[in-house]
């Protein structure tokens, strides 16, 4: 089984390097990138960062207090409702 290794997206790195920290200190695998979930170039560069960090990207959970559900490929910034951004 191959370990979890986890990268917080987050507009509060502060709080998010508490969380890495704890990761790390426990055996674990962790990287903290500011991004606002808002700004598509800034969330591009978050997966390219977790990309570089640990070779790749298996699972992507995007939880930004709004719920949005549907198949991956039909859901878009201007065409998914109840997208602000």
């Amino acid at each position: 089984m191959r370990a979890w290794r986890w990268p917080s997206v987050t507009t509060r790195p502060p709080a998010t390097r508490t969380v890495v920290a704890d990761i790390t200190s426990a055996g674990g695998k962790a990287v903290a990138v500011a991004a606002d979930s808002g700004d598509a170039e800034a969330l591009g560069a978050a997966v390219s960062s977790t990309v570089a960090a640990y070779g790749g990207l298996d699972i992507l959970v995007h939880n930004t207090g709004a719920g949005v559900s549907g198949p991956i490929e039909e859901l878009t910034a201007t065409t998914s409702p109840g997208w602000s951004g």
